[in-house]
C-alpha cells in the first residue's frame, strides 16, 4: 500500500472515530433544538451545542481533507475545492456539491449565532 493510501486509509478510521463522537452530541441537542427557545437554555445545554457545533465544524473539515486526498489519488486537479467536490458527487460519495457548500453556510451561521 503506497504512503499516500496509507494517510487515506488513516483519515478515514479517524473520520469513523469523529463520527461516533459526533453522533452522541446530535443525540444529545435533539431535544434542546426541538424547543428552539434559546433564551431559556441552560448553561448544559448551550455546552452540548457548542460540543456539537465544534464537532461538525471538525468532521466537516476533516472530511474535506479525505474527499481531497482521495482525488488527488484518483488524479483529479483539485487546486480548487470545488473540483473535489464535484469528483465525489460524481463518484456518489456526495449527494451534492451544493448540498456541501449549504452546510458549510450553516455551519458558519451556527458558529457566529451561539
Amino acid at each position: 500500500m503506497t504512503e499516500h493510501l496509507q494517510l487515506i486509509s488513516r483519515q478515514l478510521h479517524h473520520l469513523g472515530r469523529m463520527e461516533r463522537y459526533l453522533r452522541y452530541s446530535y443525540e444529545r441537542v435533539q431535544p434542546i433544538v426541538a424547543a428552539l427557545n434559546w433564551s431559556l437554555l441552560s448553561p448544559e445545554q448551550h455546552e452540548s451545542l457548542a460540543a456539537f457545533r465544534v464537532r461538525f465544524s471538525e468532521f466537516q473539515e476533516y472530511l474535506g481533507k479525505a474527499m481531497r486526498a482521495v482525488a488527488i489519488e484518483e488524479e483529479v486537479e483539485v487546486e480548487r475545492f470545488g473540483a473535489a467536490l464535484a469528483f465525489m458527487e460524481k463518484m456518489a460519495i456526495l449527494d451534492s456539491a451544493e448540498h456541501w457548500k449549504l452546510l458549510c453556510e450553516l455551519r458558519n451561521a451556527v458558529k457566529h449565532e451561539l
